[in-house]
């Protein structure tokens, strides 16, 4: 009797000229300059582009790029809740290289493989499209749909483990020189906190390949959940699951936990299973939002958040301080997801409040339409 022939993975070799191409270069020098105009460094780099990529160039072809061995951390408080977060910032040579490895080689080759519902860092999946499947499942499954779990990894980029990344990365990449520079970012993850104290492993908050990197290692775990229940959605390291059966809902738990301690990683809190809808929990706290069978809306956090913001521009406009582009953003960013989760209605009476949107939008265009004829 013939074996039955296993289906490998496909895999990819010959990259390395798509690091060192002189127009892959380019690109990654204004994607990476994108909001950062201003700084010195970025200004010397944009001032001659073809000496810059002719610098990058020649570092990457003859092997000398190399990351801080030590990165200097800062503790942002993130947030409403004022979350402690530690987080690097990378020079401008490095966040070319990250914009080259991942926006030329990682995501052509590994987006299409992530699970349809892994949202956050990935085009076109932000929490607005991730809510929408939600209601959507939510009201396909009408009632049934009773039991519910929302589970959190705790300090997740700090504690993940780099050997399981460069594993998942290495099976679908050969290019030698290409999983050298993966490696050199990998190991490059001591920081030093201004008190002197040195911390190690995982990968840095802050460097634009860390998000990718994290969702590239939990891929796998996505895949083999998915269909153990029937809503599933994970937002970087928040998963939420929502079942008809308690005790396949409680199996689905405990293998995720056992997944993910594999990769040196745990839960922030024992996972617990609730019910979901009429009898149980009235509503499910997810992210940015909540819901109930019947209604989605924003969460009282990002409420706040976005009025703080709202009386930030108020304050300005009263004492004739400019409104940067970046603050008339952030509250068109807010009218969206206000749209998204049914609360438009209190957004021009609860946010707005006299303030002249359309020339917060006026200020957003001004400001990308300066930075394509820079890039032009």
């Amino acid at each position: 009797m013939k074996k039955a022939k296993t289906k490998m993975a496909k895999s990819y070799n010959n990259l390395w000229q798509k690091m060192v191409d002189p127009d892959n270069i380019e690109d990654a020098i204004y994607r990476a300059a994108k909001g950062k105009r201003k700084k010195a460094a970025m200004i010397a780099a944009l001032a001659d582009v073809s000496a810059t990529v002719c610098r990058i160039k020649g570092m990457l072809e003859r092997d000398e790029w190399r990351p801080p061995e030590v990165r200097r951390g800062r503790v942002f408080a993130d947030g409403i809740a004022r979350k402690k977060r530690i987080i690097v910032e990378p020079d401008f040579d490095e966040q070319i290289i990250h914009h080259l490895l991942i926006d030329h080689i990682i995501q052509p080759i590994f987006q299409p493989g992530f699970f349809e519902w892994s949202c956050g860092s990935i085009p076109g999946r932000g929490q607005e499209a991730m809510a929408k499947h939600i209601m959507k499942k939510v009201a396909q499954g009408g009632k049934a749909l009773k039991w519910c779990a929302v589970l959190d990894i705790k300090k997740c980029f700090q504690t993940i483990s780099t050997a399981e990344i460069y594993r998942a990365i290495a099976r679908k990449i050969r290019d030698r020189k290409v999983l050298n520079i993966v490696r050199l970012i990998l190991d490059a993850n001591k920081i030093e906190l201004p008190d002197g104290e040195v911390l190690t492993g995982g990968v840095p908050i802050g460097l634009f390949t860390s998000p990718w990197f994290v969702n590239i290692a939990l891929t796998r775990n996505d895949h083999a959940v998915k269909d153990c229940v029937e809503v599933y959605v994970r937002y970087i390291d928040d998963m939420l699951f929502i079942h008809t059966n308690r005790r396949e809902l409680k199996k689905t738990v405990n293998e995720v936990a056992r997944r993910i301690g594999r990769m040196d990683m745990r839960l922030k809190l024992t996972a617990a299973i609730f019910r979901f809808g009429r009898g149980g929990t009235a509503k499910v706290r997810f992210t940015g939002f909540h819901f109930t069978h019947a209604r989605l809306s924003i969460r009282d956090k990002v409420f706040i958040r976005s009025r703080r913001l709202g009386a930030n521009i108020r304050r300005k406009l009263a004492k004739h301080i400019r409104v940067t582009a970046y603050d008339a953003e952030r509250l068109i960013s807010y009218g969206g997801r206000f749209r998204a989760f049914g609360s438009y209605a209190a957004f021009p009476r609860c946010i707005l409040c006299g303030i002249n949107f359309a020339l917060m939008r006026r200020k957003v265009a001004m400001r990308n339409q300066k930075e394509r004829r820079l890039a032009a």
